[in-house]
């Protein structure tokens, strides 16, 4: 018997099982047989269509409900068949019951998908790249994580998952993702995220002059707003020394030449400064928002020296706060307070008095009053002092 002929035997069995006298009733009447009839139906049903076919198959799936192949075996059917709903809701079924099932858990992302609930595709894609990854199924876990990146080609987060997985799997297949990676750190700003994944893929690939040339870009835009940048002078001058070299001779007569330009009264931040302070400050966000309190913290105290924003301020307390360095993040939050209240910026003043607050709640009374007393202080400097002496006067109280 060819395996058509026994797929149109079975459906003919199945098609209607209810019947005690039905034909397939008549060749067997032991459970293990059914079962097994009905997984012969479910392995050669993708040979066949039609409604018939998706008939036996209901018919097998409501008796053996318990049975995997057969239920996804119906599942498919009905999906073939265009009856995406109804697909998506055998799917769902199985997986209230076994929700670990990384194939169902794929499978339904792609009728979703197919479907235009890209939202829930997503969702059971990452369940499903999860679920790999923890039971060391790595092939499968790169092939889910490809498919996130297809239906959210901007998420940061699906290829740095994509990267993780292949950088445990296989160096060969690495490259791809982190060059994705890279690209979408260029299309947000994120030089220094940028930089680093470019090291990383010519590392990967040595020959890529194309990478090199970028990457000596990156350093060299980092650079040109922050001479002081150390990483990025000792990654220019790995990859390319002589530009690293010529680039130290043009910063150094740029400095050079605006120290002999006579001083006009000054504005309130030179340009080559107002830019350093920028990148410095959006360095030190992009670190904590990866979690690096130490390294944001470093940046936050070069752009203090010459920035006078409040708001930096109040970044730098909560980064020695993390670090539990509580003395230096009190005194950050007064120093925030103050500049907020001399440059008439209320909103600010109010955030860092309400920070000040959960820090010593003891000292909220003598801060608040210090301030309305103080509404038009003559130097932050001086409203500084004055609110360090009642900070100190609190905490001390407090200790006794």
């Amino acid at each position: 018997m060819t395996a058509a002929e026994e797929l149109r035997s079975l459906v003919e069995a199945w098609g209607a099982p209810a019947r005690s006298g039905g034909v397939f009733a008549k060749k067997s009447k032991k459970q293990a047989a059914r079962r097994e009839a009905a997984r012969r139906l479910a392995q050669l049903s993708d040979a066949g269509s039609g409604q018939a076919l998706l008939d036996a198959l209901a018919h097998a799936s409501a008796e053996f409900a318990d049975d995997r192949d057969v239920r996804r075996a119906y599942a498919k059917a009905l999906a073939n068949a265009g009856r995406l709903g109804e697909a998506i809701a055998e799917f769902e079924e199985r997986l209230q019951q076994h929700p670990d099932d990384c194939e169902d858990l794929a499978d339904v992302a792609q009728l979703y998908e197919r479907a235009g609930r890209n939202d829930q595709a997503v969702e059971r894609l990452r369940r499903a790249v999860d679920l790999r990854v923890a039971a060391q199924d790595l092939d499968g876990a790169v092939g889910a994580a490809r498919r996130l990146i297809v239906l959210e080609p901007q998420s940061l987060e699906n290829a740095a998952a994509l990267v993780s997985i292949l950088r445990a799997k296989d160096p060969a297949l690495l490259a791809e993702g982190v060059e994705h990676l890279a690209d979408l750190y260029r299309e947000r700003g994120k030089l220094g995220q940028e930089s680093a994944a470019c090291s990383e893929l010519l590392t990967l690939q040595p020959d890529r002059a194309d990478i090199r040339d970028r990457l000596a870009s990156i350093y060299t835009r980092i650079l040109e707003v922050d001479p002081d940048d150390q990483d990025a002078w000792i990654g220019l001058a790995a990859i390319d020394e002589p530009l690293a070299d010529q680039l130290r001779v043009l910063l150094l007569r740029e400095e050079t030449a605006s120290a002999s330009v006579p001083a006009n009264p000054p504005a309130p931040m030179p340009r080559g400064i107002e830019q350093h302070a920028a990148y410095a400050s959006r360095k030190a966000q992009e670190l904590m928002d990866a979690g690096d309190m130490l390294g944001a913290s470093l940046c936050l105290e070069r752009t203090v020296r010459v920035d006078a924003d409040p708001r930096n301020h109040l970044r730098l307390a909560c980064c020695y706060a993390a670090l539990h360095r509580e003395q230096d993040a009190a005194r950050q939050g007064l120093r925030a307070l103050a500049t907020a209240q001399a440059g008439s910026d209320p909103f600010v003043a109010d955030e860092a008095l309400a920070w000040l607050s959960n820090l010593l709640p003891a000292a909220l009374e003598p801060l608040s009053d210090a301030v309305i007393l103080n509404h038009r202080p003559g130097s932050a400097d001086i409203l500084y002092e004055q609110l360090l002496a009642l900070w100190d006067a609190a905490a001390k109280a407090a200790q006794q």
